[in-house]
């Protein structure tokens, strides 16, 4: 019985050292994927962000958004910036030009250079006082009275009737008198004495 019993006790061993093995290699695999965890919460998620978003659509081949649009520039702002009334340009251009008459004709506070003093031609433009002290912000308000969308424009255009077609459908309509709703006094909020 003594050599039957040697076998088993090899296999017992080799079966422990099989175990430990696979323990080792168990914990290996554990400690390789706790830092490829690491690793992902710290790069991983940006790169899978990065490639899983979604792309802005262009409207058209070159279609231009925002400030890029070209606009209509009324006939003062025109004849301050020697352009056409009747061409477009970019609202960029518009303020790159101002803002290069303001710098050259040393307009710029020299304190705090965000602020310029308007001179006659710009007070003239933008139709406020002379040696009234503004910003570039308040520049882009002014801005907004003067420059016309094209696509504004466009749609006012073709929104309009043809004048035949409006007087034909005004002497076939029966006239309707329009009673403006009265205007209710706004309700004032009472305040609660102690």
């Amino acid at each position: 019985m003594t050599e039957v019993e040697a076998p088993i006790t090899d296999a017992t061993e080799t079966t422990t050292e099989n175990s430990e093995n696979s323990i080792d290699t168990f914990f290996a695999k554990l400690e390789e994927l706790n830092t490829l965890t690491k690793w992902f919460n710290r790069q991983g998620r940006a790169i899978i962000r990065k490639q899983t978003k979604t792309r802005r659509r262009a409207t058209g081949n070159n279609a231009k958004s925002g400030f890029a649009v070209p606009v209509r520039v009324a006939s003062t702002l025109a004849e301050f910036l020697n352009v056409d009334p009747n061409d477009h340009m970019p609202r960029t251009e518009v303020t790159k030009r101002l803002t290069n008459y303001i710098k050259t004709n040393s307009l710029q506070c020299e304190d705090n250079k965000k602020l310029f003093v308007c001179d006659e031609a710009l007070a003239r433009v933008f139709s406020i006082a002379v040696g009234t002290q503004t910003n570039w912000f308040e520049m882009q308000k002014f801005l907004a009275k003067l420059l016309t969308s094209v696509k504004k424009d466009e749609v006012k255009v073709n929104e309009e009737p043809p004048a035949q077609v409006q007087a034909h459908d005004q002497a076939h309509t029966p006239v309707t008198p329009v009673v403006a709703p009265t205007p209710e006094a706004p309700k004032k909020k009472l305040k609660k004495s102690n």
